[in-house]
């Protein structure tokens, strides 16, 4: 059954994230602007050193990569924003509800219903973002890591943190 969720998902994640896709990247830069940038620099004073930093110690790093931007969590800012919403209503009802879970409350298919607070491995934000990034160990959740952009993950949780009912 992982196999058949596998495969599912190397095909249908490429041309799900092209949709999504935004376009953007960087403004051309004007013609000469690159020589004008480097006359500027080469004439310029040179600049002082910078201060020495200390790296951050071991137990930091650690704490830092087990639960990835925690104290950054975009959920509350995406919470306000409908098009976040609605693009992690897309990537949910794509993937999560393509393969396990269910959108109605109180109906399961092979895994739970994520829209009642009742989650098994954590509840803030950071939880579900390692559950969802790193799936759960001897589960059907599979790591979604490098699969899914990770400001979308934050939008998926951002979807379901819209839509949960009895969390009270």
């Amino acid at each position: 059954m992982q196999a058949r969720y596998s495969s599912l998902i190397v095909l249908t994640l490429p041309v799900l994230l092209a949709a999504c896709a935004t376009g953007g990247g960087p403004a051309p830069e004007e013609p000469g602007a690159q020589a004008a940038a480097d006359a500027t620099t080469a004439t310029a004073a040179p600049a002082e050193p910078a201060a020495a930093v200390e790296p951050p110690a071991a137990a930091d790093v650690a704490a830092a990569a087990a639960e990835p931007q925690a104290a950054s969590s975009p959920v509350a800012a995406y919470l306000e924003d409908p098009a976040a919403i609605t693009a992690g209503r897309r990537m949910f009802r794509a993937v999560c509800t393509g393969y396990c879970h269910s959108t109605t409350p109180g109906v399961t298919k092979d895994a739970p219903n994520l829209f009642d607070c009742d989650w098994d491995h954590g509840d803030t934000d950071a939880d579900l973002y390692r559950v969802i990034n790193q799936g759960v160990p001897d589960t059907e959740m599979l790591p979604f890591e490098g699969k899914i952009p990770e400001d979308t993950i934050w939008k998926v949780i951002a979807y379901m943190r819209s839509n949960s009912v009895d969390c009270g």
